[in-house]
């Protein structure tokens, strides 16, 4: 059995995920749950642990949380208990139930620091990390980000470290700190590369690409995702390829390629939905809404941000709930009905503030100043979202990044007016 499992995770680090899954599926079938062999349910316990990491990969959320909680009904020991639980935490957030993950990886981390077991710690820090990101706690999100990445480099465990400074990427850009986030990004891709984790080289790659993307270094951005999209493919890595052609989507609204971009972002929406990952899925929503309602069919658009409007307050996420509020400003606006717009708009910038997005606070004052019903108020509501640009760009040391960014026509006419 201990060559079979050998096999298996040969097969799943050289990306043979199809042998890998018929691998772990024999040695399941082989090994009694029940066994009183010490060292088969050790062998068990392994490929059950790895069986749910891979149908996590392939974006099969659902499979994995019942082989995760098979794996904690069968766990030996408690550090297993507590690796667990941080799976089936995992598994909760990426199918968007969010409070379940917390009340996951709390319970496990009270395990963990009882026995003051540092890998497990390490590892619910990052879930923490991500789990508060959703619900928009964005500086409690870095914070468990940077603890997790300090108890992963305590341990010299790269495969952590890459994850935690994915994580440390993710806050960063949210806060508006997306100097930081490229410079954590691209010290995690170097990692993976370096140690060959090509489906986090996949994530890194559709991560910079969207970093690049969001001060308008649209260059970048393509190679970037054009990179990524070519290894996701060869990988089979569904919910990385979703967000991929979302991004990929959103690159070419802006070089004006409208329709070709719209219909990257129904391929992504497509994918994420029968993937069933929430997380990208809402991302997808809000771009396809405010391609819709922008460049499109702005009924379509009305009905998708209505969608992620309904999902967002169903799990009380209010980064998304500002989302949502920010595109259906848009669709009223475009209809004429300013009154409507803007109420939406200050509702979206309470939101968006609250939970510290400054990417989407930003273009919620410069909507809000082009639809002033006085020359004073859109003079407040434009220097808000200059002051807010300047808090982006300060620390961008790269000049010509910084050159693009001030260069970009929504950017300008905020500072030029």
């Amino acid at each position: 059995m201990d060559e079979l499992l050998a096999q298996a995770r040969t097969a799943f680090e050289h990306n043979q995920y199809t042998l890998a899954l018929a691998l772990y599926a024999d040695i399941l079938a082989q090994i009694d749950p029940a066994t009183a062999d010490p060292a088969l349910r050790q062998v068990r316990l392994a490929a059950l642990y790895d069986h749910g990491q891979l149908l996590q990969l392939l974006g099969k959320p659902q499979e994995s949380l019942a082989v995760f909680e098979r794996y904690y009904l069968e766990a030996g020991s408690s550090e297993q208990a507590v690796m667990a639980l941080y799976q089936i935490g995992a598994q909760h957030r990426i199918l968007g139930q969010y409070q379940k993950a917390l009340e996951a990886y709390q319970e496990a981390l009270q395990l963990a620091q009882a026995l003051n077991y540092t890998e497990g710690r390490a590892r619910l820090s990052l879930g923490l990390g991500s789990t508060f990101h959703q619900i928009g706690r964005v500086e409690d999100s870095l914070s468990s980000y940077q603890k997790a990445h300090a108890l992963f480099s305590q341990l010299g465990e790269v495969p952590g470290q890459i994850s935690s400074l994915i994580g440390v990427g993710i806050a960063s850009y949210y806060l508006g700190r997306v100097d930081r986030a490229i410079s954590a990004s691209e010290e995690a891709l170097r990692l993976a590369r370096q140690h060959d984790q090509q489906s986090e080289v996949v994530i890194l790659l559709s991560n910079l690409g969207e970093y690049h993307q969001s001060i308008y270094d649209l260059e970048r951005a393509q190679a970037y995702h054009q990179e990524g999209l070519l290894l996701a493919e060869r990988l089979g890595l569904g919910s990385i390829r979703a967000d991929l052609y979302r991004n990929q989507g959103v690159n070419l609204l802006r070089l004006g390629e409208a329709q070709t971009g719209i219909d990257y972002l129904y391929l992504s929406l497509a994918l994420a939905e029968e993937m069933r990952n929430v997380e990208i899925e809402l991302q997808i929503l809000f771009s396809l809404a405010v391609a819709e309602i922008e460049h499109g069919d702005p009924e379509k658009g009305r009905r998708h941000a209505e969608r992620l409007q309904q999902q967002a307050e169903a799990g009380r996420l209010l980064p998304s709930q500002a989302d949502a509020l920010y595109a259906l400003g848009l669709y009223h606006r475009g209809s004429g009905d300013l009154a409507t717009a803007g109420q939406l708009w200050q509702r979206a910038s309470l939101l968006a503030h609250e939970t510290e997005r400054r990417w989407l606070l930003w273009q919620t004052h410069k909507a809000l100043a082009d639809i002033a019903p006085t020359a004073a108020l859109a003079r407040a509501h434009r220097q808000l979202a200059a002051d807010i640009v300047h808090q982006i760009a300060y620390p961008i040391e790269d000049k010509a990044l910084l050159q693009i960014f001030f260069n970009a026509p929504p950017v300008r006419a905020v500072l030029e007016s």
